[in-house]
This record gives structure tokens, C-alpha cells and sequence, in this order.
């Protein structure tokens, strides 16, 4: 899939996805997330606080690219390392192309 331009950059990318995400961000509930928060003790708060203030350019690693689920609905996918603790937390990112899916 072509990327919009405003898509194309990681400092772009993570404007808009933080445009998207407004103040709370959407977290996938899946056994691999959950098992990490249980096992790490980092707080969805702190999470919160990575996704929307703390996440760089520099701890990206691959994007843009295509959701890896083709029923999923199409957007930009980023892929970022964060160092946290003795940690390094594994962060997929996904901006949906349509606008009008971005503007509910």
C-alpha cells in the first residue's frame, strides 16, 4: 500500500497517531500485552504516558508497512523499541488511512 505523505516520516507518524489517540490511547487487550503488564509492573498510566509524550523517532526500528492482519481496517504500522527498566518494550503503532475513520 502507498503511504500518505503526512504518513511518511516517523515524526509525522507519530503526530497524527497522537492526534488519533486524544489523551487515552488504545491498547489491544491481548494475552502477550496483558502477561507484560502483570509481569513488569509498569502501570497503563506510564504506558500512556511512553505512547503519547516519550516515544521518539529513535526508538523506531521498521514502517512504514502494512497491518500484518489483512482483515484489519488499512493504515500506516510503525514499529518501535522502548527501553523501560530492564526492559525493552516492543510497540506497534497503527494510524488507519481513511480520514473519516480518524475524525470519530
Amino acid at each position: 500500500m502507498k503511504f500518505p505523505p503526512r504518513l511518511a516520516t516517523v515524526e509525522d507518524f507519530l503526530d497524527e497517531y497522537r492526534a488519533c489517540a486524544g489523551s487515552k490511547p488504545y491498547i489491544r487487550q491481548s494475552v502477550k500485552n496483558r502477561k507484560f503488564l502483570e509481569q513488569s509492573g509498569i502501570q497503563l498510566q506510564e504506558v500512556n504516558e511512553i505512547l503519547l509524550r516519550k516515544l521518539k523517532s529513535e526508538h523506531c526500528y521498521g514502517g512504514p508497512e502494512d497491518d500484518d492482519v489483512p482483515t484489519r481496517l488499512p493504515g500506516a504500522v510503525f514499529k518501535f523499541n522502548y527501553p523501560w527498566k530492564e526492559y525493552i518494550i516492543y510497540i506497534k503503532l497503527k494510524v488507519p488511512i481513511e480520514e473519516r475513520i480518524r475524525l470519530r
